[in-house]
């Protein structure tokens, strides 16, 4: 069948013109949801939403209906099979083309139907950052816009146009007034003061138009420039603290960060850490090999370039004594390299035998035997106990095609070797001048391009072309058996890693992205996706710390990426709710999957995970801690409310079940007194609880306001108010100073999806809010009936379930339905702070020039 929905899709986009073949592409990117580590799935979508303007759009409806590829009905469209998405080739390249600003496109939809359906009110205009995403995108050769996404694009662009229009009109206004003082001298100190106002004015406006303009091009940025996206954030924020430049700001590192490595003038093929983790090698097909230290990874520095290949180099590898370097390539040949010292490393020695390109080298963990893999079929092992003086020790053959890795085992009794004849095999090196075969491994059905065994040797992994990794059990080498398939690479895998520890396993693939696959036994299905890099990435490494992965890629960089994230990765299911101890070290997570978890997250940049509390029934999106820190509320949607004492986090206690709801509980919180306790839940009502007695609550209050479910509850830190948010796409606020006499103060309403979570800042007067269209937004609440908005956070890549403050208030924590846990760094100074001590290099002239015209070079960090 799939062969068949291909050819009938291709047979008929080849029979149209090319006007045409650009409306079925955009038709069918219209017609697909993009999944996020999962496979893409039909959307339908509204004919309104197709451009009924345009002639063609009707001609070839019908015609994709007529070949059964699509369902019409009166008001919708939708792809008739799921299963074209992955059978057709061209779709698929398609979809793989520009994910992101596939999903910038989809966005602009839904707001161009929004600004619709308010009348075309300017109030939902794009403006700031999502304007010049949206702009970026849509100047792009390949951007199709309906009539009406053109009409709504244009007014944003327009009313930004007239924003900076407003102020060239001062500045001319300026100009005309000073020409004027020359005759009116009687009235020159009045006409100054005026001059300097109207000066003043029109330099603001000029410095706000200029700095929302530069927020907005380094959220753009930050995918793939990370350094420099955080350092025009921060200028723009130097130059006018506006909502916006504070967001960019604040997102600087919502999403892994990554220092980018320049030089090779060519694809890199492989990266490899010296055993101390201070030093990185690169090889590239430029014919070199690029020495560098990161004693601070942040700050990297050249040591040397090592020269001698003739061709491309593509594999590296350091002895388990760091002092010598092999490396090999399309020249046929392996060379060591004595690095007694870094920068003055010696001539090397050159190995040969091998008939065609070598493709990998490793090092046995005594480091006295090398393998490499070749072109040739054969693997090849060579004895290095004098790296000045090798000798070969015997020619391994067997594959039917090219083998291009090899690895050995922590033990060093077995080595793994892997090639385009599909399979994986074992070799029992007891005997390293007669090897034997152990075990073939077969299951693959493309090109296996890599192989790493775990650091314990019990786990061997194996990438290939067939876009899998596949666990193997090799804890008995005489009995290896497939353990799992990990998938969400929608391309070849290219190189596979372990982390130190063993846990955590990272792919590079040239769909670009890196991803990472919690391995451990209770480890995410899901994996984290690293992106950014403009080319296929083919080789990973992790740091022996852990704390970092470096990954070479066809774009000619090497990006070395800050670990963990921080990212939270232990449910198996929607992450709805977190919540932080009073004393700051511990954060408790609940998710769809019944569980809730207490992580120490007394360094928040290395999180750990400690106990799972998995009594709930239901999903548990509800958490609070009371005060002290001893008692732990979770609220599930089992129509209950536990309390567990967690005095021993590692060994936490239940205390108490509360049953008297009459429906699910979504939200639990307690005041700061810890004697009333609010829940709410999906019959749009909050209700107060005297808990003075936990076993028997009393009813005090009920709240309304809501026109939906209520998400999410919780106290001011003096007690005085209670904030809810709701499916109604708004946060609310109550007075509740008397709690039997409460009432509604404000309603906050800029969301534009369901609002999941609310969350108040331990002091002053911040408030969080967090939903469905995958923002956090800032409010100062200083007047509760007036509400401020200070910033918008992006970086999650799904809708956002749950917020909570650090007690000192400056770390937000952010969980959703991507599976993860994100920490911010909301004071704007810290960030600044953390922007300068990280990012590098540093923003040049012809940058600064680039993002901020006509304004003097002042970089952000000195």
């Amino acid at each position: 069948m799939h062969g068949a929905l291909a050819q009938t899709a291709e047979s008929l986009y080849a029979a149209f013109g090319p006007r045409r073949q650009r409306l079925v592409k955009s038709l069918f990117l219209r017609l697909t949801a993009l999944g996020e580590g999962t496979e893409d799935t039909k959307r339908p979508v509204f004919r309104r939403e197709l451009d009924q303007d345009d002639p063609d759009t009707p001609v070839v409806l019908e015609r994709l209906a007529a070949a059964r590829l699509i369902t019409l009905d009166r008001e919708t469209v939708e792809i008739s099979h799921e299963a074209l998405l992955g059978a057709w080739p061209r779709l698929r390249g398609w979809l793989a083309e520009d994910r992101e600003g596939l999903r910038v496109h989809r966005r602009l939809t839904e707001a161009t139907g929004t600004w619709e359906s308010l009348g075309h009110d300017p109030g939902a205009l794009y403006r700031g950052v999502g304007l010049a995403q949206a702009q970026s995108w849509a100047e792009t050769g390949d951007a199709v816009l309906t009539g009406r996404e053109r009409a709504f694009l244009d007014a944003g662009l327009a009313a930004r146009a007239a924003e900076l229009d407003a102020g060239r009109r001062h500045t001319r206004r300026l100009r005309q007034l000073v020409a004027a003082l020359t005759a009116l001298l009687l009235l020159a100190v009045t006409a100054v003061v005026y001059a300097a106002d109207a000066n003043g004015t029109a330099t603001r406006q000029r410095n706000i138009a200029v700095s929302q303009k530069a927020a907005g091009e380094a959220a753009a940025l930050r995918a793939t420039n990370p350094a420099l996206a955080a350092q025009i954030g921060l200028a723009a924020y130097r130059l006018v603290p506006t909502e916006q430049a504070r967001g960019t700001l604040l997102s600087a590192f919502a999403t892994p960060y990554a220092t980018r490595l320049t030089g090779h003038t060519d694809n890199v093929g492989a990266v490899a850490f010296s055993p101390g983790g201070h030093t990185l090698a690169s090889a590239s097909r430029d014919r070199t090999v690029r020495l560098w230290d990161l004693a601070d990874p942040h700050r990297p520095a050249a040591l040397a370039v090592l020269t001698g290949h003739t061709g491309g180099v593509g594999a590296l590898a350091f002895s388990p004594d760091g002092r010598t370097l092999a490396s090999a390539g399309q020249d046929r040949t392996v060379r060591l390299w004595d690095l007694g010292g870094p920068r003055r490393a010696a001539a090397p020695v050159v190995l040969t035998g091998h008939t065609g390109d070598v493709n990998a080298v490793a090092f046995s963990p005594d480091g006295r035997v090398l393998a490499s893999a070749g072109t040739d079929r054969t693997v090849r092992l060579w004895d290095v106990a004098d790296p000045a003086r090798p000798r070969p020790l015997a020619r391994v053959t067997g594959h039917d095609d090219a083998v291009v890795s090899v690895a050995f085992d922590p033990r060093g009794r077995t080595l793994a070797s892997a090639g385009q004849d599909r399979t994986v095999r074992l070799w029992d090196l007891t005997r390293p001048r007669a090897p034997a075969r152990a075990a073939v491994l077969t299951g693959h059905t493309g090109t296996v391009n890599a192989v790493a065994f775990s650091p314990d040797g019990r786990s061997l992994a194996s990438a290939s072309q067939d876009r899998t990794v596949r666990l193997w059990d090799t804890g008995d080498p005489g009995k290896v058996r497939e353990r799992r398939v990990l998938r969400g690479h929608t391309d070849g895998v290219r190189s596979v890693a372990f982390s130190p520890g063993g846990r955590d396993l990272a792919g590079a693939s040239t769909d670009r992205t890196v991803r990472m696959w919690d391995v451990s036994d209770s480890g995410a299905e899901e994996p984290a996706v690293l992106s950014g890099q403009a080319g296929a990435v083919v080789s990973v490494a992790f740091a022996p710390g852990g704390r970092s992965l470096a990954s070479a890629s066809d774009d000619h960089t090497v990006w070395v990426w800050d670990l963990p994230g921080p990212v939270l990765a232990a449910h198996r299911d929607t992450v709805c709710s977190v919540a932080f101890s009073p004393d700051r070290r511990a954060l408790a997570s609940g998710g769809s999957d019944r569980t809730a978890w207490l992580w120490d997250v007394a360094d928040p940049f290395r999180p750990r995970a400690l106990s799972e509390l998995s009594a709930h029934r239901g999903p548990v999106c509800g958490l609070a801690f009371a005060p002290g820190g001893r008692v732990l509320a979770t609220a599930g949607r089992d129509r209950t409310v536990r309390l567990w004492e967690v005095t021993d986090l590692l060994r936490p206690k239940a205390l108490a079940t509360l049953t008297d709801f009459a429906g699910d509980v979504n939200a639990v919180a307690f005041s700061p007194d810890g004697r009333l306790l609010a829940t709410a839940g999906p019959d749009r009502e909050v209700r107060l609880w005297d808990v003075s007695r936990p076993v028997r609550p009393e009813p005090v209050a009920t709240l309304t306001g809501h026109t939906d479910g209520v998400s999410a509850v919780v106290f001011s830190p003096d007690g005085k108010a209670l904030a809810g948010s709701g499916f109604d796409r708004t946060a609310r606020l109550w007075d509740v100073s008397r709690p039997g006499n409460a009432r509604p103060l404000s309603t906050l309403t800029p969301h534009t999806d369901t609002v999941y979570a609310v969350a108040f800042a331990p002091r002053g007067h911040i408030l969080a809010t967090a939903g469905a269209d995958r923002t956090v937004r800032l409010w100062d609440t200083t007047d509760p009936r007036l509400p401020v908005e200070l910033a918008t956070l992006g970086g999650h890549t799904e809708g956002i379930h749950a917020l909570a403050f650090s007690p000192d208030g400056h770390t937000l924590a952010t969980a959703g339905r991507d599976r993860t846990v994100r920490l911010w760094e909301i004071d704007s100074e810290r960030a600044a702070a953390l922007v300068c001590a990280v990012a590098h290099p540093r923003i040049t002239r012809a940058e600064w020039g680039h993002h901020f015209p006509d304004m003097p070079y002042e970089p952000p960090c000195r």
